[in-house]
């Protein structure tokens, strides 16, 4: 897909993440996604009118607005504002999250003064509950796509991923950082700390993570087995319908570095039969690609 390169002049280019290729795939799915989103529910406004179909875009970790590619040093628009800037049909109302407080000024900057970007200094997993998530009525009519898309599984709550599924209103792209997951918690053996075992439940929402990530067999040694990525990422998708709330998830979809590692996966979960089947048919259409590559 196409992305804006843009004016370097004004942006402070400290503020930046320095991206990879999988990153930016990853603003091409979000970008993906969220045209698919806006046109069916264009389509179906367009339909029925008298329903008054109104449609949000939320991201509850927007960063600063921009990205640094790693390979050329040229800097890109970050997801936020590829949907902002490039997605049609537009969405009605844009709400934006940033915690730290320099990024989201130049978040603001890159804004602009637009009436309908709504932008939160804070942390999603308040911002998002109590301010954005009861925005999105489903009496009213609203429906939204939520992009949650933190550094690391200490970073985004389950109750937070729950909230969002309890609207009934809101699809949502999770990402899901396994290598995050592996390098600070999933030890092999099973031998991590009370510490960590709290790092996953923030995430997971409770210790049946231990579950997903280990069989009850054990080694020659006594330490667990622990169960590969791919069983781990499809119990948190079936947490996603059996516990979260929402009515079907997708595949995930394997975000690799250079070396051809997962680095993350990204997850998509909706709470409604047309979000459900679009979902997995963005999710499936990235996934061919990918193993096509």
């Amino acid at each position: 897909m196409g992305f804006f390169r843009v004016d370097e002049s004004e942006i402070n280019e400290s503020l930046l993440d320095e991206v990879g290729a999988w990153t930016i795939l990853k603003h091409d799915i979000v970008q993906y996604y969220a045209t698919t989103y806006s046109s069916i529910l264009e389509n179906h406004r367009k339909k029925k009118p008298n329903f008054n179909l109104t449609y949000y875009y939320i991201d509850g970790f927007a960063n600063a607005g921009y990205v640094k590619e790693k390979a050329t040093g040229e800097i890109l628009e970050g997801s936020a504002l590829r949907v902002l800037n490039q997605v049609q049909p537009p969405f009605a109302k844009y709400f934006f999250v940033e915690l730290a407080n320099k990024r989201f000024a130049a978040l603001k900057k890159a804004c602009g003064a637009r009436a309908n970007v709504m932008l939160y200094n804070g942390d999603a997993n308040q911002v998002l509950p109590k301010q954005v998530f009861p925005e999105v009525q489903f009496k009213r009519f609203e429906r939204a796509f939520c992009l949650l898309d933190p550094y690391n599984e200490a970073t985004l709550s389950w109750d937070t991923v729950r909230a969002a599924a309890t609207t009934g209103t809101i699809d949502v792209l999770i990402h899901f950082p396994i290598y995050s997951m592996n390098i600070n918690v999933l030890r092999k053996a099973g031998d991590y700390s009370e510490e960590q075992r709290a790092r996953l439940r923030f995430y997971w929402g409770d210790d049946s993570w231990e579950d997903a990530a280990y069989r009850n067999d054990t080694t020659l040694f006594g330490w667990k087995t622990k169960r590969t990525n791919e069983e781990i990422v499809a119990a948190y998708c079936k947490r996603l319908v059996d516990v979260g709330g929402f009515l079907g998830a997708s595949k995930p979809i394997p975000m690799k570095n250079g070396k051809g590692n997962v680095v993350y996966y990204l997850v998509f979960a909706s709470s409604n039969d047309t979000g459900v089947r679009a979902v997995r048919s963005v999710a499936n259409h990235f996934i061919k690609q990918l193993k096509a590559a």
